[in-house]
């Protein structure tokens, strides 16, 4: 997505084994710098360089269709004699756009606005889920940028997370918040620490941990949420990544969304909604002169999961699909 900062950290532990990753959500800043990487080596290659300046302006968009996945739901039979068991498959589509402008406050000190908006939509099921979840909100940021890298930050997340547009309220509006510090280690090695909370999500208070490791000129490990990545940069145009994608928030579901009457038990609640996905693709960079990255991926959701933690404590999951996704950056 967009820069999805506040994804509670447990939805991480699939990625654990694979990238060597605690999950966290956490920060999105620019490449890291090594002061031994010379002028003419790939522009995506962290150089540490006091001279970096720093983009004021931030453009993020994201488009995924996510294949047709199947779950296993009880089916009411309409007379409350039982129920039938029966597999039901829905497909998503997940939109974003975030525009950000930073403002300098003293030396390295920076205040970060955006506005933003995500959503998810879902095909017809005869689950209880809704037919989409949407935020709608903003961020606003004290970062703390040194040699081209978000050194520390304090951001918070004011949005609506709601199940319909007709359902906006202040029951929906939530004001998740993290924290954090780049931590270097050595001229190669920076560490992520921090803390997220959160007080809609199953587990509000969360640590925030990721890693960045400068292997050589051209391969590096960015472990950062949402999207940990070990990248290779080809030229300075074009990389190529394999990595991890986690999408999605917490959301309160309307009280009158349209479902059948036995459904409506759901109605009001919220709903912890996540995803894991495994991916591989590149990124291209069109032009010297502007700073716009397009990313190009492709791979495997492991499944949407729909949590009704509060209330009725139904979690609905569903079976992996492919799944593709374009995003395209661009800083100013």
């Amino acid at each position: 997505m967009f820069i999805r900062y506040a994804l509670p950290a447990c939805r991480w532990l699939p990625l654990l084994a694979a990238l060597c990753l605690v999950p966290a959500a956490g920060v999105r800043a620019d490449d890291s710098k090594d002061a031994d990487v010379s002028q003419d080596k790939p522009k995506d290659v962290p150089k540490l360089t006091t001279e970096t300046p720093v983009p004021l302006d931030t453009l993020d968009s994201e488009a995924t269709y996510v294949g047709q996945g199947a779950f296993k739901i009880k089916r009411f039979d309409g007379t409350g004699a039982g129920t039938q068991q029966s597999y039901d498959s829905i497909s998503e589509t997940q939109l974003s756009l975030e525009y950000g402008r930073r403002f300098q406050l003293f030396g390295a000190t920076y205040l970060r606005l955006a506005a933003s908006y995500e959503r998810f939509d879902f095909s017809t099921t005869n689950a209880p889920i809704p037919t989409s979840l949407q935020s709608l909100g903003g961020v606003v940021a004290i970062e703390y940028i040194q040699q081209g890298e978000i050194g520390a930050f304090l951001r918070l997340a004011p949005a609506f997370y709601y199940s319909d547009i007709d359902q906006i309220s202040r029951g929906n509006f939530n004001v998740p918040f993290s924290l954090g510090t780049l931590l270097p280690i050595g001229k190669k090695i920076f560490v992520l620490v921090g803390a997220e909370v959160n007080v809609l999500t199953k587990y509000p208070v969360l640590p925030l941990l990721g890693v960045v490791i400068l292997f050589t000129d051209h391969l590096r490990l960015e472990a950062r949420p949402p999207t940990p990545r070990l990248i290779y940069s080809y030229s300075e145009a074009l990389d190529f990544f394999v990595g991890g994608d986690v999408v999605g928030d917490s959301y309160k579901r309307g009280s009158n969304p349209g479902y059948r009457p036995q459904d409506r038990r759901f109605n009001g609640g919220v709903i912890d909604f996540s995803e894991f996905r495994a991916e591989g693709g590149i990124t291209y960079t069109p032009f010297k002169k502007l700073d716009l990255d397009i990313d190009f991926a492709g791979g495997w959701d492991f499944g949407q999961n729909f949590d009704y933690y509060r209330g009725s404590g139904k979690e609905f999951k569903t079976t992996g699909a492919p799944y593709a996704r374009i995003a395209l950056t661009t800083k100013f």
